[in-house]
């Protein structure tokens, strides 16, 4: 199961989000985000080494 989103309030708390978006795409992938912002990627991506995971 997949950490609850919670969109743009994730963004406003860095720190949380860079702790909850790699499960997410540790758990599902890409496809987690496909629906959403792309920032939210972007955010991840910036923080963390995808290519790894």
């Amino acid at each position: 199961m997949a950490p609850a989103r919670s969109g743009p309030a994730r963004l406003r708390q860095p720190d949380r989000a860079t702790e909850a978006l790699p499960s997410a795409y540790m758990l599902e992938g890409p496809e987690f985000f496909e629906d959403e912002d792309p920032r939210y990627l972007s955010f991840l991506a910036g923080r963390v080494d995808l290519s790894s995971a």
